[in-house]
């Protein structure tokens, strides 16, 4: 088995579930899916990997720098995938800073440069 370990954020989403469904299957690493299971999530998409020994789930909201640190200190990731994200665009004229918080940009980057700085990636919305 591969010493890596990915950490994905927005993994319950429909982006998000499928890269992870495709890293469990394509490569030997570990993944965790970081993912507050707001209204975008659906977490159905993960049954075929639930219960895989390579598979870490934790509902977190990445706007929390305590569980971001305790995350990362617990798996100590090689890779970020950042893919939390709002959906509906409709939704940011009514309240623009939620798809500006949401994505947690800040916040995750600072986790990841912590003591076991990983190959970060930011995915455009």
């Amino acid at each position: 088995m591969s010493d890596d370990v990915i950490v994905v954020t927005g993994g319950s989403g429909f982006v998000g579930s499928a890269v992870i469904r495709h890293l469990i299957r394509e490569s030997e690493a570990s993944v965790v899916n970081v993912d507050a299971l707001t209204y975008a999530a659906t977490p159905a998409s993960l049954a075929e990997v639930e219960g895989h020994a390579r598979y870490r789930f934790e509902r977190i909201d990445i706007r929390s720098a305590p569980e971001l640190e305790r995350v990362f200190s617990a798996y100590r990731p090689t890779a970020v995938l950042h893919l939390a994200a709002e959906t509906h665009v409709d939704r940011s004229i009514t309240d623009p800073r939620i798809f500006v918080t949401s994505r947690g940009r800040s916040r995750t980057k600072h986790a990841a440069l912590g003591p076991f700085p990983p190959t970060f990636h930011v995915m455009a919305q």
